[in-house]
């Protein structure tokens, strides 16, 4: 089961109640945190992985419940050549190890070698980004990184709000089989962590080349998926959340061969489709459905729609349940 994680999900939820902390335990807590684990509660301990690998490692999203978890000199011994890069989206957790003691909040990031002993308490339902990194890598890119066993970085943390976007984005997209868009991925993501630990000079410049770009685009992506439903979402809008000015958001887009029109309505029809053909919505009008996805007017969405599929809404939803929809309004059904 191992080897089948390292490009899938899983949940404890999908076990027996009997075997989901032991196989927690033994499948990803010790091979891939190299961390022992007592949960608080044995009985209803749940948690959940998303996981791919890198050239550079793995990069994981994972929820699991509060717990103590301990390095142990046998699990430092196995870490000895990685680093673990940790974003926590939601909860947070304290780790203990040498002379050093942190807390790790929600929006944190911290990164820690692997092949040090430490204690690290969650304190509730924690829901991470993680990145483990091969630790030669790391250490020709970031100069003195053996400085510290722990290297926090706070919230407002630039890099680090880059860093989470473009980690999220590889997960949901999934790894490039292109083995030279695979080492750029790779790539990026060192850089950004560079950028966040030791700002300026070398590492700005080495980043402005690929890394920030990228970022920024997945950051933007993200913000404009999060906002999708808002027929008013605008480049001003986008440029304001992300700090970012109006003309670069443009400009990220044509950088990647599309505009930001195209790419917003082409995100749209995307919803709109799969609630189309989702059970769930079959009681929706077509006209709230095209509300629902962004649209201002069901005329420009009926357009729009036809143009992208050769088809109608209504037929698209017909050829799935086999039934007719009336006609509403002044536009598709």
């Amino acid at each position: 089961m191992r080897e089948n994680l390292s490009a899938t999900k899983f949940r404890t939820d999908d076990l027996p109640l009997k075997d989901r902390f032991a196989w927690w335990r033994e499948e990803i807590s010790r091979p891939f945190m190299r961390l022992d684990i007592e949960a608080h509660d044995l009985s209803n301990f749940a948690g959940s992985v998303e996981m791919m690998r890198l050239p550079i490692g793995k990069v994981v999203r994972m929820n699991c419940d509060a717990a103590i978890c301990m390095r142990t000199p046998a699990l430092a011994q196995q870490g000895a050549d990685e680093f673990m890069f940790a974003m926590v989206d939601v909860g947070g957790y304290r780790v203990e190890g040498g002379y050093n003691a942190i807390e790790v909040n929600q929006g944190d990031g911290m990164l820690a070698f692997q092949g040090t002993q430490c204690v690290v308490n969650v304190h509730d339902t924690n829901k991470l980004t993680l990145i483990q990194l091969d630790a030669p890598t790391l250490r020709q890119a970031v100069r003195d990184i053996d400085d510290r066993l722990f290297h926090h970085l706070p919230s407002s943390n630039e890099a680090l709000r880059l860093l989470t976007s473009y980690a999220r984005a590889v997960i949901q997209e999934g790894a490039p089989t292109d083995p030279a868009l695979a080492h750029l991925v790779n790539t990026h993501v060192i850089d950004l962590i560079a950028l966040g630990l030791r700002p300026g000079g070398e590492t700005m410049e080495r980043a402005m080349i690929g890394a920030l770009p990228s970022a920024r685009f997945a950051a933007v992506r993200t913000d404009i998926l999060a906002h999708l439903s808002d027929a008013n979402l605008t480049a001003r809008e986008i440029s304001r959340r992300q700090n970012l000015s109006e003309r670069y958001v443009y400009l990220l887009f044509e950088q990647n061969g599309m505009s930001l029109g195209s790419f917003v309505t082409n995100e749209r029809l995307k919803r709109a489709v799969a609630m189309l053909l989702d059970p769930a919505c079959g009681h929706m009008r077509i006209s709230d459905i095209a509300f629902a996805t962004g649209f201002s007017d069901l005329t420009t969405f009926n357009r729009a729609f036809r143009r992208r599929h050769g088809r109608t809404p209504s037929e698209v939803r017909k050829e799935t349940n086999g039934e007719e929809i009336k006609p509403e309004g002044n536009g598709e059904a």
